[in-house]
């Protein structure tokens, strides 16, 4: 029942991650009250840790237990062994704000469902009652009451005092590089194109490339990176994609190969989940299987999709869409990670009768990701060349291709054509950080 809605875990991870680290978890501590907290005994921790931090105390291990022990307390909260279970767990300190959501959703359901069950008994036991009965606008006033005390928190979470230009200026610029001078942890990456002309494959090869530690496009060896790639296929079956990957995985093999690096344990470095039913993102029960795989999986690209096939609502409708994207940057944000998917491009043309390849169905998909991508047919060279348009502002100069070639067995599917290698920017070619050339 809702009166009992608690995560004494999650209460014990709040409480250990400020005394680990009181400046980094402070904001997050502060956020939640001390009545929030389900268990007394962390009631009572809070509320000292809260008083020191109020008198500007020193916060750590050592001086909460001072604190606690110069209250009388300390038996309240179980003696000095279980202050020491609050630190002695390995909570994630950045996962403070994480475990204050957590708190404040819980207590929020308590605290709703204390005063609305109240408020239904009293409305219900003197309604035959005179005149001095209890009212419906009482009812309707406490509850309003209880409501904007639970928003005013949830709003206060997410107040901190903001950064100047001067700090901001101050903060030496980094690239977290996955594809050094293209691809960077927490970047949106969506391709589309026309059907059934290697929009899939050319995910596929970025997926298995990046995997392992290749350039997807020079084929450059990816000197210090090492990253981890989970691919949720919503739309291929094994067997085919199993025969597509072969190929991708022999030519990524050759390559480094040639480059004397030593063979990838593909095992280590990609995994794969097959669904060509689908992934529901508008139904909490796939959201939770996603969000589970993702922190099984640690991955630091996620390639996902393609979109249609991440929902079973109407690819026009705009609150669908909103909650799709949501989720898909809660995980990215969370755990760190970019995200490629696909989608099929509009069908509308324009004046002069080519195909707009921005992703068919809610504009919201068309201002979501960093880079959008769309493959056209070459008018020249139709069957084996692809114009790469980009339907969405790149919001940083980035080593993308502007045309693509299918190239014979042996080679990765998809190579850049001749100009991609005369660009004048070497910043991103060069696969090192700007700022250190």
């Amino acid at each position: 029942m809702a009166q009992h809605a608690h995560d004494l875990g999650a209460e014990r991870a709040l409480l250990g991650a400020v005394i680990l680290n009181h400046d980094q978890a402070l904001a997050a501590f502060l956020s939640v009250p001390e009545h929030a907290y389900y268990n007394p005994r962390h009631q009572a921790v809070a509320g000292v840790i809260r008083d020191m931090i109020v008198r500007r105390q020193a916060v750590d291990a050592i001086t909460v237990l001072s604190a606690i022990e110069e209250a009388g307390l300390l038996m309240r909260v179980g003696g000095a062994p279980y202050l020491h279970t609050l630190t002695a767990a390995r909570y994630v300190v950045a996962h403070a704000m994480s475990y204050a959501e957590r708190l404040l959703e819980l207590y929020g359901r308590r605290r709703l469902w204390e005063e609305l069950t109240r408020e239904a008994s009293r409305l219900d036991s003197d309604w035959e009652a005179s005149e001095e009965g209890h009212p419906v606008a009482a009812s309707i006033g406490t509850i309003r009451s209880v409501c904007d005390e639970l928003i005013s928190y949830s709003a206060g979470m997410a107040v901190q005092e903001p950064m100047s230009l001067t700090e901001l200026l101050a903060t030496p610029d980094h690239y977290d590089w996955l594809v050094p001078g293209l691809l960077e942890r927490q970047d949106r990456v969506i391709l589309t194109g026309a059907e059934g002309f290697g929009k899939s494959e050319l995910v596929g090869q970025i997926a298995l490339s990046v995997a392992a530690s290749v350039h997807p496009f020079t084929g450059d060896i990816m000197e210090g990176v090492e990253p981890r790639v989970l691919f949720v296929d919503c739309e291929n079956s094994k067997s085919q994609s199993r025969r597509r990957y072969r190929r991708i995985v022999n030519a990524v093999n050759s390559m480094r190969a040639m480059y004397q690096a030593p063979e990838i344990d593909w095992g280590k470095r990609i995994s794969m989940e097959f669904r060509p039913s689908g992934v529901d993102l508008l139904k909490g029960s796939e959201v939770a299987w996603l969000e589970a795989l993702v922190a099984s999986a640690t991955p630091d690209l996620l390639v996902l999709g393609p979109l249609y096939k991440l929902h079973n609502g109407n690819i026009n409708d705009g609150a669908a869409a909103r909650q799709i994207l949501d989720v898909m940057d809660r995980l990215r944000e969370r755990h760190n990670l970019a995200i490629v998917t696909e989608a099929h491009a509009s069908k509308t043309t324009d004046s002069g009768g080519n195909r707009l390849l921005a992703p068919e169905g809610s504009g919201l998909f068309l201002r979501w990701p960093e880079f959008g991508f769309g493959l056209r047919r070459n008018k020249d060279n139709p069957m084996e060349q692809a114009d790469v348009v980009s339907w969405r502002g790149q919001r940083e100069e980035r080593g993308w291709p502007t045309g693509l070639i299918r190239r014979h067995s042996g080679l990765l599917p998809w190579g850049p054509t001749p100009d991609y290698y005369d660009r004048p920017d070497a910043e991103w070619s060069g696969l090192v950080d700007p700022e250190e050339n």
